[in-house]
């Protein structure tokens, strides 16, 4: 099911957010009574379930709830999703399904590329969401998490817990991390949705679950499950009681109200919305069937919140917590519900000792019944009257109080104000007071307005200033009417472009016709999208100074909100594509890039340069062009620091991977130069890295070190594990005919990695991409093309055919030193003080110190690289491993032992009868193909079958001499063939 509407495939369509609401207003049960008899059931109604085959009624509809749910195949929703699953549409299909049947035209707008993208990440995090919210659900109803199931169903019940969706989040770091990566997301997705945070350590970036041992409140828009609130298990006093998801794309605590896309009906029907201080509250008078009520989530009630309901109800009835913290944010509340043109209610609740909020004090229908009236439920001006009345019995106080009171009021409709003044001059007599109190707030309203639109300027702002203000608001003219009265502003074109350039936002062109954006910051470089330079331009207009813009007959002032709704209404066009090309560097963009004889690696404190001879540390001012920001290494170098005393761990681990020898180590040294190396032109190779070790069961071992080697190599040329100067990419998954193969590599990419290719991966279909560069394509953008070096690492082993394709590749084999049982972890951990052995993480567990160590140890691999160019390693075991992948190691035995001196001798009993067979390989005598290949299959009942023909036999007999460098030769004569083997 999707969360938000989906593309047509034509067009990037987007149903209106108002008629969505329109189609979830209409009441469940007028929906599905047009595809399904449903039949009374006390407050609900019940069918047959049209999900799977039954004979007696569990498809249950809940009118007061607007939703449905089967007890039988457990499909539940509302109308939409109904309507989905029972005519097999999507959710758009859906919604214009139901507008049809009841008579809603829906209106869809057709998004731009850039609003597509945007949209696209939203629908993702909506689908994240709501696999998180089913996940914390999942684990409520755990064995091993029945405290925290116990504690819910002491509040509230199993109908409740249900209708909320509500969850558990288990204690510990990863748990729903985890589980995520197991479900295929992505650790920038999980932390854009706020469920996973980072922490940043010695340069690495360390994920861990946001919420930990909390109860789980999924919060929903209209589209889906936009974030959650947790609460903190009881005794848990160290912890924040409640915590929430952080602002991001989809959710906006000033903006979203808990329970409101299933409230919004009954608030329209009631012409009223009850809004409590939490979540607990909303669950408590949902249960005893108030279902019209919402809650803010983790903020004080903001003008977003006010402005969602404003939209369905015209009144607003806070009940607020009895403590004096509550009681503040009902005054606050009611006074910003008032100023916005809405009617405020209150609902008091009895003091006593103890604070007293709705999900304690209602515990019943009855109760809450009891309080929806007078003299509990009050007209919170007609309140504020009667609370302050006692107070303000001098002339002076009781004018100040009129004065107080009167401004309120003259804030609602004005047919409603009449009847609050013959209230009010009951409560503070008498009534004439509040007439001419009324009648001297109108005249200064209309003088306030009267001054500003003369363009006074009360801020009395300073030369300095006014040129300040202008410099910032340069960006749009005001257009003026005939009697010089402001008509709107427009923006200039080309002072917003100067202005986006202002901002360090600059056309960075890849090719004859084909550009990125990019954002300069000092000597660096960011690749951005044309979303994020409309975030940014829009977050400056958000936050920009009010202007007084003051011209002969007239002023105006121009303030955030003016030139938001002005970018608003023109967003596709000012940030059109076309039209940010036009943000053209005044000279070319030059990039610091490595040289044949010099590699150079950037720190923040500075840059070092590695050739044959060394190295030297330089300070940025002497650099003469830009660098891409995720090069910049998110530590210090120290050019005097004695490392000498002591090798790296790292250099440790390369020394174990390379089986402790020099000559091996000397190798991967130069591999490792070579790859971090940023220069082309020069001969190009595929790195590959394999295993030494043989398999005693042909599955492939792996474990040996490869992925860590690969991530050393990312620490040397990425900013963090997010950057892309060096990208991972799984090669399990890689498919060398797909389009967007490298669409997660970018501008600044200079390595890629295939971790884990697979088994018979035809490495002659990379050497292009090796020695031309590669095209990366990206959805909903035209294809740029770069030139990264590359890396493949299997557990297996890969053909390489001809002498060509041999000269292109380097293999190198990680010695047989780790394994799934030992791990660097374990070989460089330690034991504590207390005795417990404490596991080294490479990378993770660096202070200072050892980073540098590293970074001495890289350093030197470069020169090395400079001094030799690089080293082919001698082989180890790749011939017999990669014969062992490709062909069988039964195959292998047979080989071996028929070339033996005795050969091979083997009885077959076919039909009883027993024949004993002799059966040798001699150096340069021809045997009979054809015995061979029937001997094999004979001693080895695996390979007998149509599974593996005579051809196959053949074609491992030649791969058979070419790994081991015999000849091999295959004669016919008397209409048979024949093998001859020399070596």
């Amino acid at each position: 099911m999707n969360s938000l509407n989906s593309n047509t495939p034509d067009k990037n369509n987007l149903i209106s957010d108002d008629d969505i609401g329109l189609v979830k207003d209409i009441p469940i049960t007028e929906v599905i009574e047009i595809y399904l008899p449903l039949t009374k059931n006390g407050a609900g109604y019940k069918a047959l379930c049209p999900f799977h085959t039954e004979k007696t009624p569990s498809f249950n509809v809940t009118p007061s709830k607007n939703i449905f749910k089967c007890f039988g195949c457990g499909e539940a929703g509302d109308a939409i999703a109904f309507v989905e699953k029972y005519k097999q549409l999507t959710y758009p299909e859906a919604i214009k399904e139901i507008g049809r049947n009841h008579g809603i035209e829906i209106h869809e707008e057709e998004l731009s590329e850039e609003a597509s993208t945007n949209h696209k990440r939203k629908e993702a995090l909506y689908n994240v969401n709501q696999w998180a919210g089913k996940w914390f659900a999942s684990q409520l109803q755990l064995p091993e998490y029945a405290i925290a199931l116990e504690y819910v169903k002491s509040r509230w019940n199993d109908e409740s817990i249900d209708d909320f969706n509500l969850g558990f989040a288990p204690d510990g770091w990863d748990n729903l991390l985890t589980a995520a990566r197991k479900g295929g997301y992505k650790e920038d997705l999980l932390l854009e949705a706020g469920l996973i945070n980072k922490k940043e350590k010695n340069g690495k970036a360390h994920y861990f679950d946001t919420f930990r041992d909390r109860i789980i409140f999924p919060i929903s828009d209209r589209h889906g499950i936009a974030g959650f609130t947790s609460r903190c298990m009881p005794g848990k006093s160290q912890e924040p009681k409640y915590l929430n998801t952080a602002d991001n794309l989809v959710y906006h605590k000033s903006n979203i109200l808990y329970n409101l896309p299933a409230a919004s009906r009954f608030i329209k029907q009631q012409a009223n919305a009850y809004l409590v201080e939490g979540n607990a509250d909303v669950i408590r008078l949902h249960q005893n069937r108030i279902c019209n009520c919402v809650a803010i989530s983790g903020t004080s009630l903001t003008a977003g919140h006010i402005e969602a309901l404003k939209k369905i109800t015209p009144c607003i009835t806070l009940i607020g917590d009895t403590d004096k913290a509550g009681q503040d944010s009902v005054s606050r509340s009611a006074k910003m519900i008032i100023e916005s043109g809405m009617y405020c209610k209150i609902i008091t609740l009895p003091d006593g000792e103890e604070k007293q909020d709705a999900d304690s004090f209602f515990k019943d229908k009855a109760t809450f019944d009891e309080y929806d009236v007078a003299p509990h439920k009050k007209d919170y001006i007609l309140y504020l009257a009667e609370k302050k009345k006692n107070n303000h019995q001098e002339p002076d106080q009781k004018a100040k109080l009129i004065s107080e009171i009167t401004s309120l009021v003259l804030l609602l409709p004005d047919d409603s104000q009449e009847h609050y003044f013959a209230e009010l001059g009951m409560i503070v007599p008498p009534k004439t007071g509040w007439k001419g109190k009324v009648i001297k707030n109108i005249s200064g309203e209309i003088k306030k307005k009267q001054d500003h639109e003369r363009g006074k300027n009360p801020a009395n702002i300073s030369g300095s200033d006014e040129k300040r203000l202008k410099e910032i608001h340069d960006f749009y003219f005001v257009c003026k009417d005939r009697d010089s009265q402001f008509k709107e502003i427009k923006v200039d074109r080309v002072k917003f472009i100067d202005k986006l350039k202002v901002m360090g936002f600059l056309r960075f062109d890849t090719g004859i016709d084909t550009c990125r954006f990019v954002m300069a910051n000092n000597n660096t470089l960011k690749e951005v999208s044309s979303t994020i330079i409309t975030d940014h331009f829009i977050d400056f207009v958000e936050n920009i100074e009010a202007y007084q813009q003051v011209w002969e007959g007239g002023s105006k002032l121009i303030d955030s909100i003016l030139l938001k709704r002005k970018m608003y209404d023109g967003i596709d066009t000012y940030f059109a594509t076309a039209l940010l090309k036009r943000l053209k560097p005044d000279k070319p963009i030059r990039i610091k890039r490595d040289t044949r004889n010099e590699k150079f690696l950037f720190y923040q404190n500075g840059f070092v340069s590695v050739t044959d001879e060394g190295f030297s540390f330089h300070n940025y001012n002497e650099l003469d062009s830009f660098i891409w920001s995720n090069q910049m290494l998110n530590r210090d170098f120290k050019d005097d620091f004695n490392y000498k005393d002591s090798p790296s761990v790292f250099q440790k681990f390369i020394w174990n991977i390379c089986n402790k020898d020099e000559d091996r180590q000397m190798a991967m040294q130069t591999i490792i130069g070579y790859a971090l190396h940023n220069y082309m032109e020069c001969k190009l190779w595929a790195i590959i890295l394999t295993d030494s070790r043989i398999s005693q069961d042909g599955e492939p071992n792996g474990r040996t070190g490869k992925t860590l080697w690969g991530k050393a190599l990312g620490h040397m040329l990425n900013t963090d594990e997010l950057g892309s100067v060096f990208k991972e990419i799984n090669g399990k998954d890689f498919q060398p005919k797909n389009k967007f193969k490298f669409e997660e590599a970018n501008l600044d990419t200079q390595l890629i990695h295939l971790n884990d290719i697979y088994n018979n991966y035809n490495i002659e279909s990379s050497f292009n991409d090796i020695t031309e560069g590669i095209k990366v394509d990206k959805k909903n953008d035209k294809p740029i093309n770069i030139h990264p070096k590359f890396i493949f690492s299997t557990n297996k082993t890969i053909i390489i055919e001809g002498e060509s394709a041999k000269d292109r590749v380097i293999q190198f084999e990680f010695a047989d030193h780790y394994n799934s049982d030992f791990s660097p972890e374990k070989e460089f951990g330690s034991y504590n003080e207390n005795g417990t052995f404490m596991p080294h993480r490479l990378f993770t567990d660096w202070d200072n110190d050892e980073w540098l160590r590293f970074d001495y140890f890289m350093i030197s691999c470069i020169n090395q690289y400079f001094k030799h160019g690089i080293i082919r390693p001698v082989e180890i075991n790749l011939s017999t491993r990669t014969l062992i992948d490709h062909t069988a190691q039964e195959f292998l035995n047979f080989m071996e032992d028929a070339r033996k001196e005795s050969g091979i001798t083997y009885d077959i009993n076919e039909n009883g009868v027993s024949t004993k067979v002799e059966f040798s390989i001699q150096k340069g005598v021809k045997f009979s193909k054809k015995t061979a290949y029937a001997l094999f299959i004979k001693m080895n009942n695996d390979f007998n079958g149509k599974h593996f023909p005579q051809r196959k036999f053949t074609s491992w007999m030649r791969m058979y001499a070419k790994y081991n460098k015999f000849n091999l030769q295959e004669p016919r004569s008397d209409g048979s063939d024949y093998f001859i083997l020399e070596w």
